[in-house]
């Protein structure tokens, strides 16, 4: 199984609109695995696949840009 990557939903914060670029696949488990243990609510997409956040896409007054 490979990755993919997905657009988020945007999200407004004040004048910012932030939008995450989501990775999904087998690739991602270790991180999924970390977060899992802090935290019981991680999401998974599957059996043995992770999902973890890669970037955002912030467009505001000055423009767009991305930040990892």
């Amino acid at each position: 199984m490979g990755s993919k990557t997905v657009v988020g939903d945007p999200i407004v914060v004040g004048d910012s609109t932030l939008i995450p670029l989501i990775s999904i696949g087998a690739d991602t488990r270790g991180v999924v695995d970390r977060k899992q243990e802090a935290n019981k609510a991680t999401s998974q997409a599957g059996a043995g696949a992770g999902v973890r956040t890669i970037a955002i896409i912030i467009v505001d007054k000055d423009g767009a840009r991305i930040e990892r």
